[in-house]
């Protein structure tokens, strides 16, 4: 389960790339590719374990006309999404947190 108020960072191995104003996010050895809308790429450029997910959620309410518990619940789908993938990894000791 995801919890709002973890940090987040890209996998090491997690390699992504802008291809028409979409993030394609491909994970080397799996096959596995994703591609994210405007707000995904928002998001996975977010994950850079310095934000907890609740920072996260503020930055996209202000980048975008999206309602608080909305944004949330999307960007914990979102997440959830990404680690099963293991696209991203819960940050390790030492990264701030909000």
């Amino acid at each position: 389960m995801t919890g709002v108020c973890e940090v987040y960072q890209r996998a090491e191995r997690a390699v992504s790339r802008v291809v028409d104003g979409e993030t394609v996010i491909v994970q080397p050895g799996q096959g596995m590719v994703s591609i994210t809308n405007e707000v995904g790429s928002y998001v996975w450029d977010l994950l850079d374990g310095n934000r907890a997910v609740p920072r996260i959620v503020d930055d996209v309410c202000d980048a975008f006309d999206v309602e608080r518990p909305r944004a949330q619940e999307d960007i914990l789908a979102f997440i959830g999404e990404l680690r099963t993938h293991q696209l991203i990894v819960p940050c390790a000791t030492g990264c701030s947190h909000d």
